[in-house]
């Protein structure tokens, strides 16, 4: 059966997280139309263990790739490489999906073809409440297609995140995209020239994604972001060097530039918390 679904989750030391995150795909009668790409990146814990055992009860949608540490980066690029499915999609070890949500999102997406997909996502804690919601229903008409060059307005711009994202496999493979290596925060990239390349794109009110907020080693956190500031820096040169080298309208250009200035907003506010 052809895959509509490809998730790529990159693991490293994620065994406390991994089995809920894992299960939140398990959806049954639905499980043939995805194929979930688990990216075990040289975890020194049990992460490759449960992965496995997750094989083993469903082989016909998961697949567990071992390969040796490589930072995030590194894990989309081999995820990207093995996917077969119709849509691409991320999914971080410590967070998780609903599943009533994702498998309508599988129903949708068997008869759209736009580049990119967006749907709604939550911030959530430890204990499951939710904190945030993050909607494009204000913004977007659900279950409609649109041409994306004429939505980068800033209000859509902000809240597009690494969460909200599919893209269709072969879209990515016609620009080539490849995804920086070695370094953190590269979730980023994942929201910058694929969508200044896109032509089209699809919104659909579900909210797919939970995304965990306040867990001890997130990259998110702000002494991680102290330590890793030098790596925020190093990501913000690739990305202005991909603006110079990619040929697009005046409307993208101004998206790329926005997204830089909300990175470069972090890295001073994580200069001015240090001093």
């Amino acid at each position: 059966m052809e895959k509509v679904l490809s998730i790529v989750i990159p693991t490293y030391n994620m065994e406390k997280y991994l089995g809920k995150c894992l299960d939140s795909l398990i959806i049954d009668e639905n499980m043939e139309s995805l194929e979930i790409l688990v990216i075990n990146d040289g975890s020194k814990d049990g992460s490759l263990s449960i992965a496995q055992s997750y094989y083993k009860k469903y082989p016909n949608t998961f697949k567990v790739i071992d390969k040796k540490n490589g930072n995030y980066g590194s894990c989309i690029n081999r995820g990207l490489k093995e996917a077969t499915g119709k849509y691409i999609k991320i999914l971080d070890a410590d967070d998780y999906f609903n599943k009533a949500e994702l498998i309508q999102l599988i129903d949708k997406m068997k008869s759209i073809d736009t580049d990119v997909v967006i749907t709604d996502y939550q911030l959530v804690s430890e204990s499951n409440a939710i904190l945030a919601d993050v909607s494009f229903k204000w913004l977007l008409n659900t279950d409609c297609e649109y041409n994306i060059g004429n939505i980068l307005s800033q209000e859509l711009t902000d809240k597009i995140q690494m969460h909200a994202i599919s893209y269709r496999l072969d879209f990515l493979k016609n620009i080539n995209y490849i995804q920086t290596e070695g370094i953190s925060y590269t979730d980023q990239e994942w929201v910058f020239t694929p969508i200044a390349l896109a032509t089209s794109l699809y919104y659909i009110h579900l909210h797919v994604y939970n995304y965990l907020i306040g867990r001890e080693g997130q990259t998110m956190n702000t002494e991680i972001y102290d330590r890793n500031s030098n790596q925020l820096v190093t990501l913000l040169k690739s990305l202005v060097y991909r603006i110079n080298e990619i040929e697009i309208d005046a409307q993208r250009r101004k998206y790329l530039e926005r997204r830089i200035s909300q990175l470069l907003c972090k890295l001073y506010q994580i200069y001015i918390e240090v001093i």
